[in-house]
């Protein structure tokens, strides 16, 4: 009994000192997509937000820091509409790709996020940014390295319908 007591305290302090840092560690759920068990700790402060702005300006997309929400339509200087989302929020685009076509769809979306950023990502490199078409057919995956004052990554996916699949665009 005294022994549950103290895990309990040790937890609840653990907690404590995780939320005073500003860290916030999401549980793995089973049923969770892959990337949100691998990539489950985001420091959550406006500089992610800050660097999300940085790589949609970097597209000619203009935005307001404090307006700017997960799934919120922007447009770039073409006109062209995209669907905005932070990288460990894109189960958000995941359950849309799934809703409009199929699970092995939604299944092929992760997979390709998931190979982006095992081949690229690298220490200090920013929190991505993903764009999806309002069709849902054409994805853009972006981040900076070296903290948002190194060279800006842009990686475009489109989907072929027919096999119901994600790919990289050379």
């Amino acid at each position: 009994m005294l022994s549950n007591l103290k895990r309990s305290l040790g937890v609840g302090i653990l907690g404590l000192c995780l939320a005073l840092s500003g860290v916030t560690i999401a549980a793995a759920v089973k049923d969770k997509a892959p990337y949100q068990q691998k990539y489950s700790m985001e420091i959550k402060n406006k500089n992610v937000k800050a660097h999300h702005i940085q790589n949609l300006q970097w597209l000619n997309i203009k935005t307001n820091l404090d307006s700017l929400r997960n799934l919120d339509i922007v447009t770039d200087d073409e006109g062209d509409s995209w669907i905005y989302c932070s990288f460990l929020e894109s189960g958000l685009l995941i359950d849309q790709v799934r809703e409009k076509y199929s699970k092995e769809a939604a299944l092929s979306f992760n997979d390709v996020q998931e190979r982006l950023l095992d081949d690229l990502s690298k220490k200090g490199d920013t929190m991505p940014v993903i764009l999806i078409n309002e069709d849902l057919d054409e994805a853009k995956f972006i981040f900076t390295r070296e903290g948002g004052k190194g060279e800006t990554i842009k990686k475009e996916m489109t989907f072929d319908e027919e096999s119901q699949t994600w790919s990289l665009v050379q």
